[in-house]
């Protein structure tokens, strides 16, 4: 809860006379949040106190602010010139890792930093050890402590390498109940902040109900309203509950697309009353469970905003401020989505961007293609009287309330000897490795087929993965091998020509028992979902004749394969995914996920057959 203040502080506030002797009763009221409180505070840090107070009500993740947080915050952003007001709103972009101290990503942080004083960082991709130590580096360069933030959709190991891997949404929504969600929240949370990160760009709360969208896929916990609305609350408790801050994306819904935003600017046709049924109800959830933050999609809207030039909604008053803020409620971190895709790049320059998003109503202008100039364009339109200074003053002071909340003015440091034992415990792999094999959803299954007996038999693999060179299925074939099969892998990719697909064919008809692997996946950048034909076609004929096809990433394989007659879900490409399918199919493990997505034309949401540990025979239905 907020401290209390009584009305005379209020009126200070609001910069009403302050009558004599009313100091003693705003100490006696507001004195109130245990372990902090106002006394003993000057009557200057007083009225700090109670003008952030006033400022931040309703911000959800103030709710903890004591009192000297308040003082801080509001003496922060007095100290700050406007330049280092704005650059506070910035937060560009670096890899995970440490550089060398030669090299000139380390010069371009260290510029970022030291000269342009950003709020925060995005952080990519690096092993852990080395980015928690230049996240220490890069801290102790600031005079405001940094904002440390990332893409943890599913899980720390997405970007912490060495971290702990988790399902993937759709995968942890096909396991089963919205608990897990929230387990998933908590381990991110955990880990995620022993490294050093405060906020993660998770959870994704797009309903995925286009079967064609190239970039969110098995990103979103399902196609169906309340399966991801749960799971996104669920996912946001417990990233909370560890510590750390959440940020759900990509409003108003990036779910019903078949543009990928990095790529172009999607448009969403559809009508308000379609908008509140599907794409806001998630949001909405996450609203209601505190996230501390909602990333704005670049994605047009017309029917929330139109007019003659589609603008995506990161740049849209309309979608931001009338929706998100007036009608749903929302007082948090408003995040733009990446300032260089080119969903939004074709809307003018970097400095015209980051303009825009502020006068939108965003509150973090993230991964701008450049930061100097973004910061240098708001700080001109504040000059010039196009930016109130209000406006940016309000959104530096949630940026400071964020690293309060976080601990952050209090110390920024990871203790990097501790951090081995905090990253990975075996209680956390052993919990993924479990849900994992409970997401295991058996589409479609033969009688005759499964499970399959391998020991001492020939099988072939045929792996599809959309690079060539790929190494895909190492550790589904690791599981065959141990089992005693003879296993020969066959790699396929959108560069296959027709001899190596020829070659495919002959060692299949030689092949005791055959299974068909896809690593397809959407990706951002890539702008296409599914198989090339040729390789659909050979994929066909081998299914057809009882071949299992195991999917390790687009779901929705089934409508190239339409005859598959063992059709098995394993989400993700991860090594746990691979050895959780290899012993689904062996009958090592009980299989039971559901879908938690529609399969048109074939399935809906919650089917899923049962495939018993052992030769038991057919699959059962679960009810």
């Amino acid at each position: 809860m907020l401290p209390v203040i009584s009305q005379v502080a209020l009126s200070s506030v609001l910069g009403l006379s302050v009558l004599a002797g009313a100091l003693e009763a705003r100490v006696e009221a507001a004195a109130v949040v245990p372990g902090d409180t106002v006394v003993g505070l000057s009557a200057a840090d007083l009225l700090l106190y109670e003008r952030g107070v006033v400022a931040l009500a309703g911000v959800p993740y103030a709710e903890g602010l004591v009192p000297s947080d308040y003082v801080w915050i509001e003496r922060t952003l007095g100290s700050l010139s406007l330049r280092e007001k704005v650059a506070q709103l910035v937060v560009p972009y670096i890899d995970g890792g440490r550089p060398s101290s030669d090299a000139a990503a380390w010069r371009r942080a260290r510029r970022l930093v030291e000269e342009d004083r950003v709020g925060g960082f995005i952080v990519g991709v690096g092993p852990w050890r080395e980015t928690a130590s230049w996240l220490n580096e890069l801290q102790r360069l600031s005079s405001v402590p940094l904002l440390m933030t990332a893409d943890l959709e599913w899980g720390p190991g997405t970007r912490l390498r060495g971290a702990t891997v988790l399902p993937i949404n759709m995968a942890i929504a096909a396991a089963g109940a919205p608990d897990l969600a929230y387990e998933a929240g908590r381990i991110t949370g955990l880990e995620g902040r022993a490294a050093g990160l405060h906020m993660a760009y998770a959870p994704v709360a797009d309903v995925n109900v286009n079967p064609l969208n190239p970039v969110i896929n098995t990103r979103a916990y399902g196609s169906d309203v309340s399966v991801v609305a749960d799971r996104v609350a669920a996912f946001v408790a417990g990233v909370h509950s560890a510590g750390m801050l959440a940020v759900a994306k990509h409003f108003p819904g990036h779910g019903d697309t078949e543009v990928d935003s990095h790529l172009a600017l999607p448009v969403l046709l559809m009508d308000r009353e379609r908008l509140d049924a599907v794409e806001l109800p998630p949001f909405r959830s996450a609203i209601d469970a505190g996230a501390a933050g909602v990333m704005m999609a670049h994605v047009a809207v017309p029917a929330i905003d139109p007019g003659m030039d589609l603008r995506p909604a990161t740049l849209s008053p309309g979608i931001t401020k009338g929706l998100l803020r007036g009608e749903l409620g929302f007082r948090g971190l408003v995040v733009t989505d990446a300032m260089n895709m080119d969903g939004v790049t074709g809307q003018g320059t970097t400095s015209e961007l980051a303009v825009a998003a502020v006068l939108a109503g965003a509150d973090i202008v993230l991964q701008p293609a450049n930061a100097g100039e973004a910061i240098d364009g708001v700080v001109s339109a504040v000059e010039r009287g196009v930016v109130p200074l209000a406006r940016v003053e309000q959104s530096v002071r949630m940026v400071l309330a964020a690293k309060a909340a976080a601990g952050l003015h209090a110390g920024a440091q990871v203790n990097l000897h501790a951090l081995a034992g905090r990253l990975s415990q075996p209680e956390h792999t052993a919990w993924a490795g479990q849900v994992t094999e409970q997401s295991m959803t058996l589409v479609r299954a033969d009688r005759r087929s499964l499970p399959l007996e391998v020991e001492g038999r020939t099988v072939l693999v045929l792996v599809y993965g959309d690079r060539a060179g790929h190494r895909w299925g190492a550790d589904f074939e690791a599981v065959l091998s141990d089992r005693g099969a003879r296993v020969q892998m066959v790699r396929l990719s959108r560069r296959s020509a027709a001899r190596e697909l020829a070659e495919a064919r002959r060692r299949a008809a030689g092949a005791d028992v055959t299974i068909v692997t896809s690593y397809s996946r959407a990706l951002p950048w890539r702008g296409g979902l599914g198989l090339p034909e040729n390789v659909a076609g050979l994929m066909r004929e081998l299914a057809a004749s009882g071949a299992p096809v195991v999917s390790f990433g687009d779901p929705y394989l089934l409508r190239q394969i339409p005859d598959a007659r063992n059709y098995l879900l394993a989400w993700s490409e991860v090594e746990a995914s691979q050895r959780a399918a290899a012993r689904a199919l062996l009958g090592e493990i009980r299989v039971a996920g559901r879908l938690p997505i529609d399969l048109p034309p074939y399935y809906t949401v919650g089917h899923g057959l049962m495939l018993s540990t052992g030769p038991l025979g057919a699959p059962a239905p679960v009810h």
